[in-house]
């Protein structure tokens, strides 16, 4: 059951790039490339480190990520950069929380860090569709 879980996880991590790839501007690309290239780096280290080794290195990635699109959602008139940034925010939080729970218990903010993936993923692409929905009627009036 765990491996459907994760096929539907790249599935969604895989449409959300291609969405947002195709209707983000070359603003946008960069960031959705890094949140791609993010993600592979991720799962690499999962595939290859023990699970404390890696979360410690994912905690890094995700980390570096949250400064990037950050950055980004400083200089942005968009707001799904900030949505993207709470949201992987909270992941981050949870992360190092895991670094302070007892070790019989660090499964569990590991695990709700992990869902945090989810609504940073819907904000980007969603944001990015809205994006665009709003500039074709911006340009229509």
């Amino acid at each position: 059951m765990p491996s459907l879980f994760l096929l539907a996880f790249w599935l969604l991590v895989l449409g959300a790039v291609v969405i947002s790839w195709q209707v983000g501007d070359q603003r946008d690309r960069p960031i959705v490339a890094t949140v791609l290239a993010a993600s592979l780096v991720s799962g690499a280290i999962y595939l290859f480190l023990d699970p404390m080794m890696a979360l410690v290195a994912v905690t890094v990635v995700d980390t570096a990520l949250l400064f990037v699109v950050y950055r980004y959602a400083m200089t942005s008139q968009r707001h799904w950069p900030l949505w993207f940034a709470g949201f992987l925010g909270a992941a981050v939080l949870f992360e190092l929380m895991t670094f302070v729970t007892p070790r019989q218990y660090w499964m569990i903010p590991w695990r709700l860090a992990g869902f945090w993936t989810l609504p940073s993923l819907f904000a980007m692409t969603i944001g990015l569709l809205a994006d665009k929905r709003g500039k074709v009627q911006q340009d229509d009036a």
